[in-house]
């Protein structure tokens, strides 16, 4: 079985005129990013990697997570998360070695989304808030065989469930 938690960055701030990529997280997100991560932490989470586009509202927010977790590795950055398509960060999670059995996942919507959608074989859509996280164990004994059956759904958190904005 692996498991694979889908986060969307914090909220960021659009008022400081920086292009997309470097746009930093608003008050709110700094907030929201280390909450859920002691939510994480508190309910005995641990993963084995962390994954995250090199955006820097989703890197900050992959940084702030674990931290709370005190994970023990270096995130890895990965330009293919950033502006691309659920299938094309499907391939990405589908070439990580079989020894990781729970992956996190940081990055952006709507890819997020339908990414969640599409392994869950979901007709309908999903909605992915920011800070939101999405966890999703599949039945398969690699990561490339993510996505030939329906992945279940473990939970779903977002900010207001834990208190946060």
């Amino acid at each position: 079985m692996k498991t694979l938690v889908i986060c969307r960055h914090a909220k960021s701030d659009w008022e400081q005129g920086l292009p997309d990529f470097d746009r930093p997280l608003n008050a709110r997100g700094r907030r929201d990013a280390p909450a859920m991560g002691a939510w994480l932490a508190k309910n005995g989470f641990q993963a084995d990697r962390i994954l995250s586009s090199p955006a820097n509202r989703a890197q900050t927010t992959a940084r702030a997570v674990a931290e709370q977790l005190n994970h023990p590795h270096p995130i890895q950055l990965d330009q293919r998360i950033y502006e691309s398509s659920h299938g094309q960060v499907l391939g990405v999670i589908q070439a990580i070695e079989n020894s990781v059995n729970t992956l996190m996942v940081f990055g952006h919507n709507p890819t997020f989304e339908y990414l969640a959608a599409f392994l869950m074989q979901s007709k309908g859509s999903f909605v992915l808030p920011t800070s939101g996280m999405i966890c999703l164990e599949a039945f398969v004994h690699s990561w490339h065989e993510l996505g030939a059956q329906p992945a279940s759904l473990k939970w779903f958190i977002i900010p207001k469930i834990i208190g946060g904005d």
